[in-house]
């Protein structure tokens, strides 16, 4: 098969691997090599993998839950405005919510089960990565090498 170049990072679990393409599909690959699915998502950095569910950003700058299973779209939330100077991180599980990271200083959290934003906290600074999940809370840090903390 292939794929076209490749975006993100892959995930494998349960000998499936979970990856996307610059060509805007995002595809779910037996280690063995045939194909199990393919969903129309462009991916930016790396999926999350929660029970039967994908948790990825996509290349439209939607944050998307799709089926684990067969690759259907189970919900999908706009982060915002497709902007190339604009970058949403890695989606992470902290708690019962999955947060986002943006590089204009927005963290957000989303609901698991529908993709209702449940925090917005805006920042003065120029987040650089996703959130660090650490002991009861989580670290960002910046573009210009500064650490944050939550609780």
């Amino acid at each position: 098969n292939s794929f076209g170049f490749f975006n993100g990072t892959p995930v494998v679990s349960d000998a499936t691997v979970y990856f996307g393409s610059i060509n805007g599909q995002f595809s779910a690959l037996k280690t063995s090599g045939e194909l199990i699915w393919e969903s129309p998502v462009g991916l930016q950095g790396t999926p999350l993998l929660i029970s039967n569910s994908v948790f990825l950003i996509s290349g439209r700058n939607n944050l998307i839950r799709i089926n684990k299973s067969d690759g259907s779209l189970i919900w999908s939330t706009s982060l915002g405005k497709t902007n190339a100077l604009e970058n949403y991180f890695n989606p992470v599980l902290m708690g019962s919510k999955i947060w986002v990271a943006s590089s204009d200083g927005l963290l957000r959290s989303f609901e698991v089960s529908n993709g209702n934003t449940v925090d917005s906290i805006k920042s003065f600074v120029s987040y650089a990565g996703p959130p660090i999940p650490y002991l009861d809370g989580f670290m960002l840090y910046s573009a210009s090498g500064k650490f944050f903390g939550f609780e």
